[in-house]
């Protein structure tokens, strides 16, 4: 494909010492069928439009405004966002979509992974940096994808290849990795993607 000769180009002039200005932006893709039991007493519950103000007086680096109106176009969109408490404590929120196709927008609109079938996808999880290294994230999507796969649906997750936290994360919580989504910008202008499969999953560029 015309994406894959650009993408071997860039790599050939970069081989050559040639100066160019080249960014890769990477994820990897993960999904699951079963998912093993918690085993931290969580309590995960919709996220509703009262709690915006709540997460903002709480967290109000993390919460601006800008990111309440993200939130408010994700419900118009029919997503559904979770916050996990331990106790009287705010340890996590969470988003989940069903859709056909995964669309991570770290790697823009011409790589991702289409699957033909209404799945779950978990994103955007986000948890307080005090509660972090406790294992909250796994335990969030176990719980979550043990709803979403109780549904009929297939579980589906994603994140940068260097967050090595959240891979870890994700999969201790029994995710297996199925794809890496890779994205080449040169110059900020000419992209060129990239999509490998580790296993059956529908594609395109």
């Amino acid at each position: 494909m015309e994406s894959n000769r650009i993408f071997d180009l860039l790599w050939r002039a970069l081989e050559h010492g040639e100066r160019l200005l080249v960014r890769r932006d990477a994820v990897v893709v993960f999904n699951s069928r079963a998912m093993p039991p918690p085993v931290l007493p969580l309590r995960i519950v919709p996220l509703v439009a009262a709690d915006f103000g709540l997460l903002a007086l709480r967290f109000p680096r993390n919460f601006t405004r800008q990111q309440l109106r993200l939130f408010e176009r994700r419900f118009a969109r029919g997503e559904r966002g979770y916050i996990a408490y331990c106790g009287s404590a705010i340890v996590h929120t969470a988003w989940v979509a069903v859709c056909a196709a995964v669309q991570p927008s770290e790697v823009g609109h011409r790589c991702g992974i289409t699957i033909g079938v209404p799945v779950s996808v978990i994103k955007d999880c986000w948890t307080p940096p005090e509660w972090r290294r406790r294992g909250i994230y796994s335990n969030v999507l176990r719980i979550l994808a043990a709803r979403e796969l109780a549904d009929g649906r297939e579980v589906w997750i994603y994140c940068l290849v260097a967050n090595r936290a959240s891979r870890s994360g994700i999969v201790r919580a029994g995710f297996v990795p199925c794809a890496e989504l890779s994205r080449w910008v040169w110059l900020n202008c000419l992209e060129a993607a990239r999509h490998v499969r580790t296993s059956e999953a529908a594609s395109h560029d």
